[in-house]
């Protein structure tokens, strides 16, 4: 995986808790490269840089924002725990173009298998923004990655529908269906289809 160092100059920053999920934005500016977005953060929001771990620009190159052990600025209330990835557009206005989407994929997948990570949210997910953007091929991207992982689970102790479900971007209903569930009552040890 070919990261691109910027060597991006941050004020103090906050080790981040853990690394559970990745949640994805677009920079809302067609041209905007990883230093605009940086310059915008650091002296238009007065935050101490860019706020995404890395940014993905048309072309499919992937620039480094802030370290990953790092807390973001991209998502308020899910810092801690998140890892940042904006992609250069406007997808209100315009499609993502294939060599930038691959890339998503790319870091995405990588980033998942360095840190278990079974969670990928648009911005719009966790929060009430249109990040990042209605063009934004969001559902194909979360597809494209979680079809590589394993497409069973196995129940354990105080494990619920509710909590495997969200860990696997799937509704309760969704679950309960693929697994021909009349309740909601689970057993340890017990294999549950994902897809």
């Amino acid at each position: 995986m070919k990261i691109i160092e910027t060597n991006l100059n941050f004020g103090p920053l906050s080790h981040r808790s853990s690394t559970k999920a990745l949640v994805l934005h677009h920079a809302q500016h067609k041209t905007w490269n990883v230093y605009d977005v940086h310059a915008f953060h650091k002296n238009g929001r007065h935050w101490s840089g860019i706020g995404y771990h890395f940014f993905i620009d048309k072309n499919g190159h992937i620039f480094r924002g802030r370290p990953e052990n790092v807390m973001g600025a991209h998502c308020l209330h899910h810092n801690h725990y998140t890892l940042g990835i904006c992609v250069q557009g406007d997808y209100m206005q315009e499609c993502m173009p294939a060599a930038q989407k691959q890339s998503v994929i790319k870091l995405c997948k990588y980033l998942c298998s360095k840190y278990n990570i079974k969670i990928i949210k648009g911005h719009k997910e966790l929060s009430s923004t249109d990040c990042p953007g209605t063009n934004y091929p969001l559902s194909e991207i979360k597809n494209n990655i979680l079809s590589s992982r394993s497409l069973t689970y196995t129940v354990k102790k105080g494990d619920t529908l509710w909590a495997i479900s969200r860990k696997y971007n799937l509704s309760v209903s969704q679950l309960k269906a693929l697994n021909n569930l009349s309740s909601e009552i689970i057993y340890p040890n017990q294999m549950l289809k994902l897809k």
